[in-house]
């Protein structure tokens, strides 16, 4: 499917087909995405990753997709956070995040390595991330979360969320 040149709209009569190649199938093109975390992911003492469930987009091979969005959680000064994205197989790309805290490493060219903030107290805080994925193979690009050090809790909200673009070829 080509992106189609939008007409110029006029006081006229206009029929599904018109709508379709103007709006749908343009959007399409696109492909945007905007999804928010369906529910709260807390880990309790533990480094390993998990989903932070809903915060996933999917690509074809070839396809270059760009994320924004925000994480909000709240940890301990001991534990803190940690988060990274996961994508399919032989995908390349870069992503990071940005903090009003210390970071330890703010960006990675490895999928699934971690990029972790820090927390003074245990106070709710957020983390900014983007990134960009050239997948290597049909799948999901998708976030996942969990402590730094692992002691007490720590909750990734689900109000947390993500939008992803195609970027067109």
């Amino acid at each position: 499917m080509a992106w189609t040149t939008p007409i110029t709209w006029a006081a006229s009569v206009y029929d599904d087909a018109d709508f379709n190649a103007q709006i749908r199938d343009n959007q399409n093109f696109l492909r945007r995405i905007s999804v928010r975390q369906t529910e709260d992911a807390v880990i309790s003492a533990s480094t390993t990753f998990e989903n932070l469930e809903g915060l996933k987009f999917y690509g074809l091979a070839g396809e270059v997709w760009t994320f924004v969005g925000s994480i909000f959680w709240v940890s301990n000064a001991t534990a803190d956070a940690k988060w990274t994205l996961q994508a399919p197989k032989g995908s390349t790309g870069i992503f990071g995040m940005g903090h009003s805290l210390p970071i330890a490493a703010s960006w990675s060219t490895t999928f699934g390595t971690a990029i972790a903030g820090s927390a003074t107290t245990s106070v709710e805080d957020t983390f900014s991330i983007s990134g960009l994925v050239t997948f290597g193979r049909r799948g999901e690009a998708y976030l996942q979360g969990s402590q730094n050090t692992a002691s007490g809790s720590t909750t990734f909200y689900d109000y947390s969320y993500l939008v992803a673009w195609r970027v067109p070829s």
